[in-house]
């Protein structure tokens, strides 16, 4: 073809490829790199570290990519030239994890911490910070229960869907579980430090300067000073010396102490046999309620207006304020359906309410002093004098005094015997 000083094709091969080794994708972060993300105004919280890989049950971990076979190649003289296959890998499971059934993906059995260690994927239900929660290790937020063997210090927030102990303090911060919280030192709040347990109790050694939040009991050894405690069980703080002082005490059961309020007559409220949660559920019921009495009210009157209008001039009364008159119409049907069901749940709440408030008693085994106010049921009582050794009881819309109630006997069953009035003796 006249093509000079140009290289032409007399024969071609084919280069063997060897096939790609097989290998495991993991579908988790396995280096445990911290990176630090920007808001939308360029600050970085570095208290965000996200050191905690959480994962919940069936997510799937990591999944196997088989080896692929080798490509044959043919050389100039059109043989056959070999190619390897790729290696083929496994997944072993560990610890909290199973492999799906055809073995080519590896699943969590369980809620918690998926840990990287010698190959092998597994998940804890128990994280465990060694040392205290600080700038260190960050806000740490954990679908398991947590283990803190140091401090929590200020302004850390510590979030499981577990249990969370700490062997030594809380400080000025902000811990949730749904489980137990358990905070063998004590809580030293500063004014500013919030301990809510969901579902569980929360048990500690004293209480300082605090919210402590819990949906069952909240137990203290030794005192409980100036502090917001909201238990839907007993607040307990009997310890050989303990004492509390200060504050608001409000819990749907009893509230047993050793010592309840100070010589120095610290304001201290104290109201028993009302659920925390309940009450603040009533308060919202009744800011919706007089929201939408308010609405209803100015929609019977817009309504109104409209039928007035439709009886004076019914020719003038066009298309346009006949569509207006039937959407307010339906409007304030809407608006009366959400009212009755507000009212419902409001009916529902205060039968609730009744039947915790009859089992509320405060039991104090030492000294009541002055400055200590007692509610038990709506009934109030202003500690004036100082009383050792008594339990406070509601009867008939009035507290009584009785004798002090050991922590042995039933409490229900001698809230039913008080309504009978087999201690209605009032100590003076």
């Amino acid at each position: 073809e006249e093509v000079y000083q140009s290289p032409v094709v007399l024969a071609e091969g084919k280069a063997a490829q060897n096939g790609r080794d097989g290998y495991v994708d993991y579908k988790v972060r396995i280096d445990k790199k911290v990176e630090f993300k920007e808001d939308e105004s360029g600050r970085i919280d570095f208290l965000q570290r996200d050191l905690v890989e959480n994962v919940v049950q069936g997510q799937v971990l990591a999944e196997l990519v088989p080896a692929q076979r080798g490509q044959e190649g043919r050389d100039l003289f059109n043989k056959i030239t070999p190619a390897k296959n790729g290696n083929p890998v496994t997944i072993r499971p560990g610890p909290g994890t199973m492999l799906s059934d055809d073995g080519k993906r590896l699943l969590a059995e369980k809620n918690g911490q998926v840990i990287y260690r010698g190959g092998i994927l597994s998940v804890h239900d128990m994280f465990t910070i060694n040392g205290d929660v600080g700038i260190g290790t960050g806000n740490i937020t954990f679908l398991g229960s947590i283990m803190v063997t140091g401090s929590i210090e200020d302004n850390m927030h510590v979030k499981a869907a577990g249990t969370i102990e700490v062997a030594g303090t809380v400080q000025k911060s902000f811990v949730e579980a749904e489980g137990d919280i358990i905070v063998r030192q004590g809580i030293i709040g500063r004014d500013n430090a919030s301990i809510e347990s969901t579902a569980g109790s929360i048990y500690g050694k004293f209480l300082q300067n605090a919210t402590c939040m819990a949906e069952a009991d909240v137990v203290m050894g030794e005192n409980i000073m100036h502090s917001r405690v909201y238990a839907g069980g007993n607040v307990v703080c009997n310890g050989k010396r303990a004492q509390l002082v200060g504050g608001e005490i409000i819990c749907g059961g009893v509230v047993r102490v050793k010592s309840l309020g100070a010589m120095a007559a610290t304001p201290t409220l104290i109201m028993a046999g009302v659920n925390p949660r309940a009450m603040q559920q009533m308060k919202q019921i009744a800011q919706i309620e007089k929201q939408l009495r308010e609405k209803i009210a100015l929609a019977e009157m817009n309504l109104k207006t409209l039928q007035q209008q439709k009886a004076a001039a019914p020719d003038a009364f066009g298309e346009a304020k006949e569509e207006q008159l039937v959407k307010t119409n339906a409007f304030k049907d809407k608006l009366e359906e959400r009212l009755r069901e507000a009212l419902s749940e409001k009916e529902n709440i205060e039968t609730f309410m009744k039947d915790a408030n009859s089992q509320g008693a405060v039991h104090v085994e030492k000294t009541v002093f002055p400055g200590v106010t007692i509610e038990i049921n709506g009934a109030q009582f202003t500690v004036q004098d100082e009383y050792n050794n008594v339990s406070f009881v509601e009867e008939a819309g009035r507290i009584n005094i009785v004798a002090y109630m050991q922590p042995g006997d039933d409490d229900k069953h001698f809230q039913k015997n008080r309504r009978k009035g087999r201690y209605g003796d009032v100590l003076k």
